[in-house]
């Protein structure tokens, strides 16, 4: 499926819901925001939010420091 990952084109295999990407990408146990074509999908959501070809995604996660 081809996505719009904070902006980029990518092709991801495997994939139908948001979920999958964001597991996709490792963020799975992170502190994490993610928004879908303009709206903020809250991570109860992840799992039941299908996904089409084109779909923007925004991934946002936190890094800690000091």
């Amino acid at each position: 499926m081809e996505l719009y990952i904070n902006g980029q084109l990518e092709t991801l295999e495997n994939v139908e819901t948001l979920y999958d990407v964001v597991a996709h990408y490792g963020l799975t146990d992170r502190m994490v925001a993610t928004e879908v074509n303009g709206t903020i999908v809250e991570r109860e959501k992840w799992e039941t939010t299908k996904l089409e070809d084109e779909t923007a995604i925004e991934l946002v996660h936190f890094v800690g420091g000091g």
